[in-house]
């Protein structure tokens, strides 16, 4: 039995017991438990709705994680993206700059200054 099956039974036997009491004594002894049966309803309750309150706290942290997770693993995509696209790039120009390094050696430029001063260019420039 759950505690909340178990609070409407206590409550209902009280309520015979205080019926069938006959002598201050017992009726006082009856008071009591009723008091500290009042006080325990009452604590059970409050623990019920803070687990309640718990649980939607937790769900809603739940969510925001999977948010966050998500953010997390679309911003890594992007950086992974953009890692490949400059390295595509970085490719591409380490290719144009060493064509145009085997160029210049095919020409037999001597020095920068002739380079310079030539009025051709090798293909990509």
């Amino acid at each position: 039995m759950t505690g909340l099956e178990v609070i409407p039974q206590i409550a209902a036997l009280i309520t015979k017991l205080i019926a069938r009491v006959k002598d201050a004594k017992t009726a006082a002894i009856v008071l009591e438990i009723q008091t500290l049966f009042q006080t325990l309803q009452a604590a059970y309750f409050a623990a019920e709705k803070e687990s309640t309150e718990s649980g939607r706290k937790c769900f809603a942290l739940e969510q925001a994680n999977a948010k966050l997770e998500s953010q997390t693993a679309r911003l890594k995509q992007e950086q992974a993206d953009a890692i490949t696209q400059l390295k595509n790039e970085h490719a591409a120009e380490i290719a144009r700059f060493q064509k145009a390094t085997d160029y210049a050696k095919g020409e037999g430029f001597s020095s920068s200054a002739e380079q310079g001063n030539r009025v051709g260019r090798p293909p990509g420039f």
